[in-house]
C-alpha cells in the first residue's frame, strides 16, 4: 500500500490560552509521501490522560487531502489531540503528531465533559516514530478495530526449496511442503503459532518458536490444549510437510496469536488426486 502522511493543526494556537465558549477548529491534510492529496475518513482523538477520558471526532479529507472539523470548548482543560487515518486498500494508515490544546477559564473539565471514561481513544507517536506501528499497537486507532500489522502468510510446494504457492495439487502419498511465514511490527510478540494441514485440527502442530516462558492464556481455537508461551520473536518461518493418504480438497491453515490475543490467519487450498 502507498504510505501516507497526516498533519493536524489546531486554531486558536494550541499553545495559547483559549477561553471556554470559543469554537476550536481542527484541520489538517492527508497526502501520500509524494505530496498528492488522499481522500479518506479521518478520526480525531481528544484525550485527557489525567482524567483517563476521551472524545473522538470525525472528518473527511477531500480530493486535495484537506479536512476541517470543529467543536465548542465548554470548560478549562489541557488535552492532547491527534488525527488518525486507518488506511484502505490502496493507502496505508498514518497518524499525526499530537498537539496540546490549552483552554483556560470557567469550570475545570471533568470526565462528564468527555464521551468516554475510561478513555477509548489513544494518543500515540506524540514525539514521532512509526505511524504504522502506532496503529498496529492499538486497535482503537483503526476504524474497524482490527489489528493490521501482524501478518500470517502460508505457502506450499512440491519440494522443501520451492514453497511459494498459494494453492497446490498433489497425488495421494506425495509429500506437500509448507512454509508458514509471519510478519509482526507491532511490538506485541507472537505467543502462539498453529499450523493445520487438513482442517481437521489433527494433522498439525503448535509451537512457541523457541521461546518458552508461559505467562497467559488466550481463547483456544480448536481442541489444542496447549499453554500460551510468550515470545520475543518477531518475523519467522516454520517449515513442515504433510502426506495426504486420501484424494480430496483440503484446507491448510496458519494461525498466529500475539500476547494481547489478537489473531492473524491465512490458508491455502490443497487438491489431492488419486493418480
Amino acid at each position: 500500500m502507498v504510505p501516507t502522511v497526516l498533519t493536524l493543526t489546531v486554531s486558536p494556537n494550541p499553545g495559547s490560552s483559549t477561553a471556554p465558549g470559543n469554537s476550536i477548529t481542527l484541520s489538517g491534510k492527508l497526502t501520500d509521501t509524494a505530496g498528492k492529496g488522499v481522500a479518506g475518513s479521518i478520526k480525531i482523538n481528544k484525550v485527557n490522560s489525567t482524567l483517563n477520558a476521551s472524545t473522538t471526532f470525525s472528518a473527511t479529507s477531500g480530493a486535495d487531502g484537506n479536512f476541517t472539523t470543529s467543536y465548542t470548548a465548554t470548560c478549562a482543560v489541557t488535552d492532547q489531540v491527534q488525527a488518525v487515518y486507518a488506511g484502505d486498500a490502496t493507502y496505508a494508515g498514518s497518524s499525526s503528531t499530537a498537539v496540546s490544546l490549552v483552554i483556560n477559564g470557567m469550570t475545570t473539565c471533568t470526565t462528564a465533559n468527555y464521551a468516554s471514561s475510561p478513555a477509548t481513544a489513544s494518543i500515540t507517536s506524540a514525539t514521532g516514530g512509526s505511524a504504522c506501528q502506532s496503529i498496529c499497537s492499538d486497535t482503537t486507532l483503526a476504524n474497524d478495530n482490527a489489528y493490521h500489522c501482524m501478518v500470517a502468510d502460508l505457502r506450499a510446494g512440491k519440494t522443501a526449496f520451492d514453497v511459494n504457492s498459494k494453492s497446490i495439487w498433489g497425488k495421494v502419498g506425495e509429500k506437500i511442503f509448507f512454509d508458514g511465514v509471519t510478519y509482526n511490527i507491532s511490538g506485541k510478540p507472537i505467543v502462539r503459532y498453529e499450523m493445520d494441514f487438513d482442517n481437521d485440527f489433527i494433522g498439525g502442530f503448535v509451537s512457541d518458536i523457541g521461546c518458552n516462558t508461559v505467562v497467559t492464556m488466550c481463547p483456544v481455537i480448536g481442541p489444542f490444549p496447549f499453554p500460551i508461551p510468550i515470545s520475543g520473536c518477531k518475523d519467522s518461518a516454520m517449515k513442515a510437510y504433510h502426506t495426504y493418504d486420501k484424494p480430496g480438497v483440503y484446507k491448510a491453515w496458519l494461525h498466529i496469536t500475539d500476547e494481547a490475543c489478537n489473531v492473524a490467519e491465512d490458508w491455502i487450498d490443497i487438491t489431492i488426486e488419486n493418480l
